[in-house]
């Protein structure tokens, strides 16, 4: 745990972030408590969200296809160990309740919606799932990817009933990609911070 002892005469407050005994005084300390993990579910699996920290229903998510697939997913969140930033966050959290539940639940929704946005459901479906884990992993990590939705024209082969080469005519029709921006003088990916990046927080998706 990550416990915050605040003095209510002074103002003054300290972090405990390891094992040991830690005094306060009664009456004129407040404390408050945060897990420095725990586990965010969105899924039906009752076994599941009984060992979580907090737990949401699945949601229909939609990709870049415009197909709807339901993702279940669970995530593990670490908290850092600096005081300085755990102070941040609790500015601006308050306390463990809102913390998972206004913060890193809404987060993981984003981030499976977000992520799925990227994808088509087709490749989804026929193996794509650990490039999909791989994507969440890294745009939780090292920030949210900035995409924009491509009209490409594609030149097809569209073959009548004979089977025939020269009864094959070529046809064209459009379809979207999403492309990944990057920045034109390094070449990298162009990403916007996390909504948890400020708090220094780790996460790893557990499984999808």
């Amino acid at each position: 745990e990550a416990v915050r002892i605040q003095n209510n005469l002074t103002g003054g407050y300290t972090w405990k972030l390891d094992e040991g005994v830690a005094l306060k005084a009664p009456f004129f300390s407040k404390v408050v408590v945060y897990s420095q993990e725990g586990t965010v579910a969105v899924t039906d699996n009752t076994k599941l969200c009984e060992s979580a920290s907090i737990c949401a229903t699945p949601r229909q998510v939609g990709f870049a296809d415009t197909y709807g697939i339901t993702v279940e997913a669970s995530f593990r969140y670490s908290l850092s160990k600096n005081p300085e930033v755990l102070e941040e966050m609790h500015d601006k959290v308050k306390n463990s309740n809102n913390l998972f539940g206004n913060t890193l639940l809404p987060f993981s929704q984003d981030l499976i919606n977000y992520t799925a946005s990227q994808f088509k459901a087709e490749a989804f479906l026929q193996g794509g799932q650990n490039q999909f884990k791989s994507r969440l992993v890294d745009q939780a990590t090292n920030g949210m990817l900035v995409t924009k939705r491509v009209k490409e024209l594609v030149i097809a082969e569209q073959a009548n009933r004979n089977s025939d080469r020269e009864n094959t005519k070529v046809g064209q029709q459009f379809r979207y990609e999403v492309k990944i921006l990057e920045d034109a003088k390094t070449g990298k990916p162009l990403r916007n911070p996390t909504a948890i990046a400020a708090y220094g927080i780790s996460v790893v998706p557990a499984g999808i």
